[in-house]
């Protein structure tokens, strides 16, 4: 463990400790990366075959916009990835001081580093979900203003293929309408949560980097200040 520096490494028993806790974090830092890398590629299975299907047919706005959101999702990867990789080479790099001050910094950085990471986890596993329930409320949509578009050409009653019978399109529009309305509050809630965490995820990481620089910083700062105190 070159480069690591721990100060109650001391003893041989603290220098196992030390060492066990190095390792611990660092097969941390290589599980959560794999999972990571496996919620994101599961939220993107999702709808990746749905949005570059036919993508020639589509318009060139709808072409950005896809591409747009790709890179969105990209972005939050890596930005999920750098909050464990940096939260993992902090505490492996740690030395702590009789600077209570810096160590509270360290501390403080470590815990918001923690709320980041959980956060964009909890994100990437309730994204599927959201958009799959603002799939199902869109497929609703379509179908109710299908319907009213069979009843301005007159027709009065529609085929249901799973019950096989001829439901009145009324009766439909009324059914499509009652699902939508239980659907939206579900997922107005859902994405209440959604943006707690986004701001929980980039706030929290804007902070614990700032802490941990801080803690880093305040040592050396401090000694450079007091040297040129007498020329101040």
């Amino acid at each position: 463990m070159e480069g690591v520096q721990w100060q109650h490494c001391g003893r041989p028993t603290d220098a196992i400790q030390c060492t066990n806790i190095l390792l611990i974090t660092r097969w941390f830092g290589v599980i959560v990366q794999s999972y990571v890398s496996e919620v994101y590629s599961q939220a993107c299975f999702r709808v990746s075959a749905l949005r570059y299907v036919n993508m020639s047919d589509k318009s060139p706005q709808t072409n950005e916009n896809a591409i747009a959101q790709q890179t969105q999702e990209k972005f939050e990867f890596y930005l999920l990835s750098l909050v464990f990789t940096l939260l993992a080479l902090s505490v492996q790099t740690a030395k702590f001081e009789a600077v209570i001050t810096a160590d509270i910094l360290e501390l403080v950085g470590w815990l918001f580093l923690i709320i980041s990471g959980c956060s964009g986890l909890s994100r990437m596993q309730w994204v599927p979900v959201i958009r799959t329930k603002l799939a199902q409320q869109q497929s609703f949509e379509d179908e109710i203003f299908n319907l009213k578009k069979l009843q301005l050409e007159g027709q009065t009653e529609v085929l249901v293929l799973k019950d096989n019978y001829k439901q009145p399109i009324p009766e439909r529009i009324k059914n499509r309408q009652d699902a939508i309305n239980l659907l939206a509050p579900h997922i107005k809630g859902l994405e209440r949560k959604h943006y707690i965490k986004y701001y929980s995820h980039i706030y929290g990481f804007a902070i614990g980097v700032l802490c941990v620089a801080c803690a880093r910083a305040y040592s050396p700062v401090l000694a450079i200040y007091k040297s040129l105190g007498p020329c101040v």
